[in-house]
């Protein structure tokens, strides 16, 4: 160990200043690290974040979306059970007599005639008309009107005409016209053609 120190401190500075820019850049392009392979590992670090940033935004808009869509089908849910009671798939004359005869009951009304009619069909539903014929007091046939526009089924009240008698004004007045209850019409059945073959 003394010797190296000697034969250092023996050196001239030339020779000294030859050995130090010798191990300078031995050093250098050995062992010196100028921060090139942090800035490119923070720039591959940086680019993960960036993805898992995007990544994580596209998973909270999912989220929203079917939050939203988990909403949109729940309200539809409720509207379709409302439209089912409103529109029923079934429905029947009989059931549309018994109907009448309970809202006449309430109302006080006397029934004289109930003749089911010929059904409607339209695209979406289908009307079933029954004509009718009854007697009451103005106040009474206004609440069959009401009644019967307030049933649970969607239901109208069509075409009346209310008269009074003419030979006694103490009777009580008629009233004609039709009471429609409307229900879903069934799917149109799809027919299918062979193909090759033109209709």
């Amino acid at each position: 160990m003394n010797q190296l120190f000697e034969k250092l401190a023996g050196m001239t500075n030339g020779k000294a200043m030859v050995i130090g820019l010798f191990m300078g850049l031995a050093y250098y392009f050995a062992m010196y690290d100028d921060g090139s392979a942090l800035t490119t590992q923070i720039g591959v670090l940086n680019g993960q974040l960036q993805e898992a940033e995007t990544k994580k935004k596209d998973t909270e808009a999912t989220l929203q979306e079917e939050a939203r869509m988990k909403d949109a089908v729940g309200k539809l849910s409720e509207q379709y059970a409302f439209i089912a009671k409103k529109l029923p798939s079934e429905l029947k004359s009989s059931d549309m007599i018994r109907g009448i005869d309970s809202v006449a009951k309430m109302a006080g009304v006397s029934v004289k005639m109930k003749k089911p009619g010929n059904v409607t069909k339209k695209e979406v539903v289908e009307e079933l008309p029954v004509d009718v014929s009854l007697e009451g007091t103005y106040a009474q046939i206004a609440q069959f009107v009401y009644f019967t526009s307030n049933l649970e089924r969607l239901t109208r009240v069509l075409n009346f005409s209310l008269a009074a008698p003419m030979d006694d004004p103490n009777k009580p007045l008629r009233f004609e016209g039709q009471v429609v209850s409307y229900k879903l019409a069934p799917e149109p059945e799809k027919t299918d053609k062979p193909q090759g073959q033109t209709p």
